[in-house]
C-alpha cells in the first residue's frame, strides 16, 4: 500500500517514481502519532489485511469478491485518514 500511494503521489505531482522524500505512510503516522502506537496501528492494519487475504483465498468467489471489495474501502479510508486525498469541500 505504501508504495503503491508513493508512486501514485509522485506521479501526480509529476516527479521521479523513484525518487526518495519523507511522505510514507510511517512518516505521517509518526507526525500524528507516537511511535508506539504508529507501530501498532500498522500492525493491526497488516494483520487485518492478512486476515482478509487468507480469507480471499479460502472462501467462495462471492465471499472473495466482498472481502476484496471490503479491504479496497478500509484502504482507501486509511489513507484517506492519513491525508493522502485531497477533498474539494475540505477547509
Amino acid at each position: 500500500l505504501d508504495t503503491l500511494v508513493s508512486m501514485a503521489r509522485r506521479l501526480a505531482e509529476r516527479r521521479a517514481i523513484f525518487a526518495p522524500d519523507a511522505d510514507h505512510i510511517h512518516h505521517r503516522m509518526v507526525s500524528r502519532y507516537s511511535t508506539r502506537r504508529a507501530v501498532l496501528a500498522l500492525y493491526v492494519v497488516s494483520g487485518a489485511f492478512g486476515a482478509a487475504a487468507v480469507l480471499v483465498s479460502r472462501a467462495s468467489p462471492v465471499v472473495g469478491l466482498w472481502t476484496a471489495a471490503a479491504a479496497l474501502v478500509a484502504a482507501f479510508a486509511f489513507i484517506s485518514m492519513l491525508g493522502y486525498v485531497r477533498r474539494p469541500y475540505a477547509e
